[in-house]
């Protein structure tokens, strides 16, 4: 729930403010970890409000991969809603302070591209944040809410959280499987049908009335 979420929010910012800051993004716009850390302020359009996904990363043996999204339905565009805005604002100015061209940014350089292993580390590029080093602080914040009655949950559980978000807000379940990422809106249908309503009283209203 939103509340959960304001909980886990406030406990990471005492421990680093970007840290909710990422919290918010994945809450507001429900990307996958592997889009989020590829991720570039290029990607970022404030003006335009959208962020548009076209890569991935993996990471493995501390050697970053990266590359297309999951599916060519990933790659695609997402809206920025006026509560994540500031957030994502953050992390793109926070990017550029430490001249590095992905948002979500750490504080030291948690893994290298396979062209740059016999580099020195200090001619690496400042990549995004690791997977392993977000998942642990996430886990750590959400386990210190648990005594504050916020059950335990993953980025994938936020990814979630933001189609149902869509979906309670009225938007149809091919727009919230564009929105995702998905390549069928079966997938929203089957994950999420307790939530598409099965009155359609209403659109026959509107139907008979046009």
């Amino acid at each position: 729930s939103l509340n959960d979420v304001q909980i886990v929010a406030d406990i990471m910012a005492k421990k680093n403010d970007y840290y909710a800051s990422m919290l918010w993004v994945f809450y507001y716009t429900g990307m996958r970890c592997e889009e989020s850390m590829g991720l570039k302020v290029e990607y970022v359009d404030l003006q335009r409000s959208s962020i548009t996904i076209l890569n991935a990363v993996t990471v493995s043996g501390g050697v970053r991969q990266e590359g297309k999204p999951k599916s060519e339905a990933s790659s695609r565009t997402i809206p920025i809603v006026a509560q994540c805005r500031p957030h994502i604002q953050f992390l793109c100015d926070r990017a550029i302070e430490k001249k590095s061209q992905y948002v979500f940014v750490g504080e030291g350089r948690p893994s290298r591209l396979a062209k740059e292993m016999a580099k020195k580390p200090s001619k690496r590029e400042i990549h995004a944040i690791s997977y392993s080093t977000w998942q642990k602080a996430l886990s750590e914040a959400v386990t210190e809410a648990g005594s504050q009655g916020v059950r335990y949950f993953t980025s994938h559980i936020l990814r979630h959280s933001a189609l149902i978000q869509l979906l309670r807000a009225g938007y149809s379940t091919s727009e919230a499987a564009s929105f995702a990422g998905h390549s069928s809106e079966s997938m929203v249908r089957t994950a999420y049908a307790g939530l598409i309503p099965n009155d359609l009283s209403g659109q026959a209203d509107e139907m008979s009335r046009r």
